[in-house]
């Protein structure tokens, strides 16, 4: 499972509170914390120190062990220096709040985390700064219930194994999710009016079969693991005009569930702003943490990032895999 995690901070209340939420889920999973801070512009390490300071406290009263480094900012980038602490202190999981210092950019060319998902060799949870931080770090974080939405490809493939052996880690329980899309409007002009080009009866029938085909075939998967869980459902839920992600997010709060897993591929910027990503919009929305899983291989992490620390410019986003999540 998770054995070593890194837990970005900087000084903002929603990178503080995703501290304190993966310092929680380090606790339960009696893993090490590497808790990291990067310094850029004219920050100093008793910047960094101070940044770490708050969760350092923290870990220390969870009784976790930890250590800390200083990622760097200036030259690569803070998403890239992040990656490069990953990659350099073996870690498997990474813990990070979805907002941080980047204001605009956020908009316009993605926000740390953002950046950290695409890049990263290992799963990233990513936790939404909470309206109202100093209540929310007052709850303990409950993990009873994880949702892990599938739909057939390697990457759900290997977010459903993820989730499975944290359920039967934390004696949680599973629930396996397949949205079922709508039938695309499409029409025709016959001469006379517009008219369906489709038969949507159909089509509808063939998506409720294939979403029953994706369901199983995860259920099949869960038999053959090697981690067993005690309570696990299922379920297959039509958009009804909703996005993918929303209709995700709907049911999670449906189902009271406490963490989201997702597959998810590297997209580019462009990508995200014109097509729109299930990934994206459950991590940008979603009032609990989502986790994320990509396969990327360390070596091609390693090399992109050394890639960027030589050129001094942000990586070119990259798409390895070939199976994202429906859009």
């Amino acid at each position: 499972m998770f054995d070593k995690i890194l837990i970005p901070v900087d000084d903002s209340a929603g990178s503080q509170y995703a501290a304190h939420i993966g310092l929680e889920f380090a606790k339960r999973l009696n893993a090490r914390v590497v808790l990291t801070t990067a310094l850029t512009d004219y920050a100093t390490e008793e910047d960094g120190n101070n940044a770490i300071a708050p969760a350092r406290r923290n870990a220390e009263t969870l009784e976790i062990g930890f250590e800390t480094r200083f990622a760097e900012g200036r030259q690569m980038g803070v998403g890239d220096g992040i990656v490069q602490i990953c990659l350099e202190e073996n870690c498997d999981l990474i813990v990070m709040g979805t907002h941080g210092r980047e204001g605009i950019q956020h908009l316009l060319l993605g926000s740390v985390a953002e950046r950290v998902t695409r890049q990263a060799h290992v799963p990233v949870m990513l936790i939404r700064n909470p309206r109202d931080s100093k209540t929310a770090t007052e709850d303990s974080f409950r993990l009873e219930h994880i949702l892990v939405a599938v739909d057939g490809s390697l990457q759900s493939q290997q977010a459903l194994t993820t989730a499975n052996d944290l359920a039967a880690k934390l004696g949680a329980s599973l629930d396996v999710l397949h949205v079922i899309p709508d039938v695309p409007p499409m029409t025709g002009y016959t001469g006379m009016e517009f008219a369906p080009m489709i038969d949507y009866d159909r089509y509808e029938k063939d998506l409720a079969a294939q979403s029953q085909a994706i369901v199983a075939g995860a259920l099949e998967q869960l038999k053959t693991a090697s981690a067993k869980v005690t309570n696990v459902s299922s379920s297959s839920v039509p958009a009804r005009g909703s996005m993918l992600g929303e209709r995700i997010l709907q049911t999670a709060l449906e189902h009271h569930a406490d963490l989201i897993v997702l597959g998810t591929h590297g997209r580019s910027v462009m990508d995200r702003l014109l097509l729109g990503s299930v990934a994206q919009t459950v991590s940008h929305h979603s009032q609990i943490p989502v986790l994320l899983v990509r396969a990327l291989p360390a070596k091609v992490a390693e090399v992109l990032v050394n890639r960027s620390a030589e050129s001094s410019q942000p990586l070119i986003d990259n798409a390895l895999s070939p199976n994202p999540l429906p859009t």
